[in-house]
């Protein structure tokens, strides 16, 4: 894949790797990446600056149509003939989630502007949008379970609610 000046005409990366035709390309938020999808059922990232690939996301069993950053850049989502939506870590770049549903080949995956959600379209005349709200880990479920607590309870009525919440 080739990135061109746009004013000038002159060619500025040339992006080797991909074994197939490359289906769509997007830049992450910050303009230092570039994600791309391919025929050859690869998502890949590269350095936007240098063109050096950084890396290359399997799991996809067929061709990859679409592939963009979430709005923060922490995440990828990937749109296949496969008839999925896959989310993965921008950084890591570990398939993060799985969303099938989709009866035919999904073309295009999009986050929304928040990226609490990412809608995507299909050939099976559908258009989805899943609801992808990143997951609290257990100890900013207790933070939110804490600070949620009514501050007008007594040290003696807290103490109370915990210890009857185990009981039958």
């Amino acid at each position: 894949m080739r990135v061109w000046n746009a004013r000038g005409g002159r060619r500025l990366l040339l992006l080797e790797g991909h074994n197939g035709t490359v289906n769509h390309v997007a830049y992450s938020p910050d303009g230092k990446r570039l994600v791309t999808a391919s025929l050859d059922r690869t998502v890949r990232v590269w350095d936007a600056v240098t063109g050096a690939q950084l890396a290359v996301l399997y799991g996809h069993q067929a061709e990859v149509n679409s592939a963009a950053y979430s709005p923060d850049g922490r995440r990828i989502v990937s749109a296949s003939y496969d008839r999925t939506v896959r989310i993965w870590d921008a950084a890591s770049g570990a398939q993060v989630a799985l969303l099938p549903g989709h009866e035919s080949y999904v073309f295009s995956a999009e986050y929304s502007r928040d990226g609490q959600r990412i809608a995507s379209a299909s050939e099976d005349k559908t258009a989805r949008i899943w609801e992808v709200r990143p997951r609290l880990s257990d100890q900013a479920l207790v933070d939110a379970a804490e600070a949620a607590l009514p501050r007008q309870l007594t040290p003696f009525q807290r103490q109370q609610e915990f210890l009857t919440a185990d009981q039958p």
